[in-house]
């Protein structure tokens, strides 16, 4: 016979929850009588009686005996009022006055009233449990562990398995819509006996079908104790937010509060762009960063949040607030100030954030200053960019987003050279509004000006099994003229000034665009050009 449990601080009032946990590891049923349990005040001496076993109380083999408040669920065999304190403190449980066991705890160091080493001070809201259940080596540190409170239930459960998301799968996350995401989930044989094949199921519920009907569910394998093993199952989504529970079905289960878990999937994602970046402002200029709305309606950002790369989301507004279409919003810490820089801007298009303004690196190294991540009422990133350090050069001037349409997967930034540095709560004048046509580049303005500081954007979606889009510039003697780069990620924004190689402005004439396109087994499978004007041309 041991004491098995002890609950002795439960969040907020103690008064009802408190229970001592006796169990019989013998093979044979015991009669409770003549036992009693004492407590021990480690700030005083001797010993106080907390209960008496009565005539007829009996602990079957191999099972639990709870002794505890009314507020203890489920019910304990015995309900009685104390009130234990948090430690040091020792429990013994005695028979006809001879102490069959003791357990010190909370640094007990009176070796009359510990066994060994006294066991640990626990948090308020978990136990101390013998683990193995019933095992005793004489030593209160050994034997007794932190865990979560299971009165009348073993402390090394024979039949529990817990479910949990698979590696690298998030708990929130956005996907896309219609597309099949594999999910993954850990199921863990958390009990001693084996779990056999098909005697539990994995399950996966979804709040948008029709009264959270199931939507899947495969049986287990056989588990041993202790071991896991991974399930996978293929979820297609419809458009909106999906919330989902994976179960673990198992009857014979001690420790059901372990078989569930949540996920969130956002399928689609708002056409909410970031579509200008602020972190260098000149002067008392505040930094700001511009949201586009590259949809055909209005998008509501109640609850969005914003954040750079190391710090904490901070509420761009925890009210409803309208993007229209086509247009834009600007975030800053500082809507004042903002506006007294900027004085076209009108009060609608300006938002202060709530909280710590996420401050923005205009410097670093290996390419990268910072990151800015929008992200919805989840905090699922709705968009998200890095951007490069800013030379003391370009101080005081914006970054500004080319390709302002829906389903560009590689943001295209340049420096403003808009008055004042930027052009907060307009779309940049040479952003590429619609996504480029299908099989062919689309090149904007044509014919452009580079002495007006006019960019060249050409935009390209190749459609097929293409893997690699090169893009360079000629003139038309075939003298190559700037190399323009690649891309793997489409649709893309190829942007050139109208600077050579060599660092010149092209002289105005005609000039050609060739876009070399490869297959997914790397050969070049075809040359695209276009014939671009370049400056006033000449009569």
């Amino acid at each position: 016979m041991r004491i098995n449990e002890l609950y002795y601080d439960h969040p907020g009032t103690d008064s009802g929850y408190e229970f001592i946990e006796l169990f019989n590891s013998a093979v044979l049923p015991v009669s409770l009588g003549g036992y009693a349990l004492e407590f021990h005040n480690g700030a005083g001496e001797g010993w106080d009686r907390l209960w008496t076993a009565g005539l007829n109380d009996s602990i079957p083999a191999g099972r639990p005996f709870v002794i505890g408040g009314d507020a203890v669920e489920p019910a304990p065999d015995v309900i009685t009022s104390w009130s234990l304190q948090n430690g040091p403190d020792a429990i013994r449980l005695i028979h006809l006055d001879t102490t069959v066991d003791l357990v010190g705890y909370g640094n007990l160091e009176d070796p009359g009233y510990v066994e060994g080493t006294s066991a640990p001070k626990v948090q308020p809201g978990q136990s101390l449990a013998r683990m193995p259940d019933g095992a005793d080596t004489d030593d209160n540190k050994h034997d007794f562990q932190p865990a979560e409170p299971s009165p009348g239930r073993l402390n090394t459960p024979q039949n529990d398995i817990s479910i949990q998301p698979g590696d690298g799968i998030p708990v929130a996350a956005a996907v896309e819509t219609g597309a099949a995401e594999q999910i993954r989930f850990g199921l863990t044989n958390r009990g001693t006996l084996e779990l056999a094949a098909g005697g539990a199921e994995v399950q996966l519920w979804d709040s948008t079908a029709a009264g959270s009907i199931l939507s899947q569910q495969v049986p287990a394998p056989a588990l041993s104790s202790g071991s896991e093993v991974t399930v996978t199952l293929s979820v297609v989504f419809t458009a909106g937010v999906h919330f989902l529970i994976g179960r673990a079905v198992y009857p014979p289960d001690e420790r059901p509060n372990n078989n569930s878990c949540r996920l969130i999937r956002r399928a689609g994602s708002p056409p909410v762009l970031i579509s200008e970046i602020m972190s260098d402002p000149p002067g008392n200029c505040p930094q700001y960063i511009e949201l586009y709305n590259a949809g055909s309606q209005a998008v509501d950002i109640e609850n969005f949040h914003l954040r750079d790369s190391s710090g904490n989301f901070v509420s761009v507004t925890p009210e409803s607030f309208e993007i229209d279409p086509r247009s834009c919003l600007v975030i800053t810490p500082d809507g004042e100030g903002l506006g007294f820089h900027f004085p076209f801007l009108a009060p609608g298009q300006v938002v202060e954030v709530e909280g710590s303004w996420p401050y923005f690196n205009r410097s670093g190294s290996g390419g990268f200053a910072d990151s800015v991540i929008l992200a919805d009422s989840y905090r699922i990133p709705v968009d998200g960019v890095d951007y490069p350090p800013q030379p003391s050069s370009h101080r005081g001037k914006s970054l500004e987003r080319v390709d302002l349409f829906v389903g560009s997967r590689r943001p295209v930034w340049v420096l403003s050279r808009a008055p004042g540095g930027g052009s907060p709560g307009r779309p940049f004048e040479a952003s590429l509004l619609q996504p480029p046509r299908p099989e062919s580049m689309t090149l904007s303005p044509n014919p452009f000006s580079p002495e007006a500081g006019e960019n060249l954007c050409i935009a390209v979606d190749p459609d097929g099994p293409v893997s690699r889009v090169i893009l360079s510039v000629y003139d038309l003697s075939g003298r190559l003229i700037r190399d323009l780069g690649s891309t793997a990620v489409f649709p893309y924004v190829f942007v050139w000034n109208g600077v050579t190689e060599g660092g010149r402005t092209v002289s105005p004439g005609l000039y050609i665009v060739a876009g070399e396109y490869y297959s997914t087994d790397g050969r070049r499978a075809e040359v695209e050009k276009v014939v671009v004007g370049c400056g006033r041309l000449q009569n």
